[in-house]
């Protein structure tokens, strides 16, 4: 099967979100079975055309803003997918989030092929999301800027890439549900996966831990929090750091670490500052993708209040993968991965003392954060794993084939 995914980003890009580790990941894996996968997408930032390894190429085409819906990419775009269908018959073409939509509404899919929509967001969750920082953080005004916008966007662009695709995929049970609703889509042409994570790489690790703790100046008896996220307020780390302050007085070698870039830094950085918290709360950058394994091994617990209404939470699902028990508010896809008082805890999205509560519970209970920490890592095995995750979408892919057979 040659396979042809349509995305404005990928990892090439140097920015490293859910959707661009979902499309590597995939790809990844349909290449290790015996598929051919080809990933057409804007210009690379240093001029890259194309990239080659482990039976994955990517496209990148020139002339257009790297990692941006553009015009002159969605021009570029099936001009170039029929020099390589001529060369390279394509069965399929997957479109990421949007990544089809030049295709199904300006060409209206001239090459005749079965498309498949694997979403990441969907415009009810990302409405969602906007309400969500109007009620908590008081941002009112970006929603009433953000809402129509978004409403134009859905007609003129989500049904397109939608209602245009043989198939629609969801990121979670959660997402799935959104995109069936908010688009009026027929049940029989939506279904569920998760943004798989590997299980070999993110594992429990007690050299990579000791490791990180050392690098980081951390005691041994010192318990850490972890917040990994981009540091915008729909992520949530004013959340951690406001329920860290809640703790801080009670257990005394609590250390609270941020990672991440993003535009609140330095509100953050003031923040902590401003809540007495000193050099208990410390912020490092963004951590590249390799490195990832070790930070979380290094943590005790994981936290994840995030206000936005997730396709599916990576994060989540890695941290669960080594080993570790999460802390998160009860948002969108998170709630495929956590069972909760089971592999994780939720919360109530907003909380900070029931943020700060269920933490507490887990800091003073060592037994009970192995039990969950055990059970998180069996889950991340058995159900969000990259294979699970290829299972699913290959399901759907052989299906549409044979229905183009027949």
């Amino acid at each position: 099967m040659h396979v042809c995914c349509l995305t404005r980003i990928t990892l090439g890009h140097e920015i490293k979100g859910g959707m661009e580790v979902h499309i590597d990941m995939l790809a990844r894996a349909l290449a290790d079975r015996g598929h051919r996968v080809s990933i057409v997408t804007t210009s690379h930032p240093d001029g890259v055309e194309r990239e080659s390894a482990g039976g994955v190429t990517v496209h990148y085409l020139p002339g257009c803003r790297p990692g941006k819906y553009s015009h002159e990419w969605g021009n570029a775009t099936p001009e170039f997918l029929a020099r390589l269908h001529q060369k390279e018959p394509i069965d399929l073409i997957w479109g990421e989030g949007a990544g089809a939509f030049y295709y199904l509404k300006w060409f209206r899919n001239p090459l005749r092929l079965p498309v498949v929509s694997f979403l990441q967001g969907s415009y009810l969750g990302e409405m969602g999301t906007f309400l969500s920082l109007a009620r908590f953080e008081g941002m009112w005004g970006q929603f009433l800027r953000f809402a129509p916008r978004r409403t134009v966007q859905y007609f003129r662009w989500d049904l397109w890439y939608t209602h245009g695709a043989n198939a629609v995929i969801g990121a979670s049970r959660e997402n799935a549900a959104l995109a069936r609703w908010g688009y009026l889509l027929p049940a029989r042409r939506v279904s569920a996966s998760v943004n798989g994570i590997d299980p070999q790489r993110f594992k429990p690790d007690a050299a990579a831990r000791t490791a990180l703790r050392a690098d980081l100046g951390l005691a041994e008896k010192t318990t850490l929090l972890l917040h990994c996220s981009r540091l915008e307020p729909e992520k949530g780390p004013q959340y951690s750091i406001r329920a860290f302050a809640q703790l801080a007085g009670r257990f005394p070698e609590l250390r609270l670490l941020v990672a991440g870039n993003g535009t609140r830094r330095q509100a953050l950085e003031a923040l902590a500052a401003g809540l007495g918290l000193g050099d208990r709360v410390r912020f490092v950058d963004h951590v590249p993708n390799q490195e990832l394994p070790s930070f979380y091994n290094a943590c005790d617990v994981f936290l994840c209040p995030t206000v936005a209404v997730e396709s599916f939470g990576i994060t989540v699902a890695e941290a669960m993968a080594c080993g570790r028990p999460v802390v998160a508010f009860r948002r969108g896809g998170i709630q495929t991965s956590i069972d909760h008082g089971v592999n994780g805890l939720l919360v109530k999205a907003g909380d900070v003392g029931g943020l700060a509560a269920a933490t507490a519970g887990l800091l003073a209970d060592p037994e009970m954060r192995r039990r969950i920490g055990e059970a998180a890592r069996r889950k991340a095995v058995e159900a969000l794993s990259v294979e699970r995750m290829t299972e699913d979408v290959l399901k759907v892919f052989r299906a549409l084939l044979a229905e183009e057979r027949r």
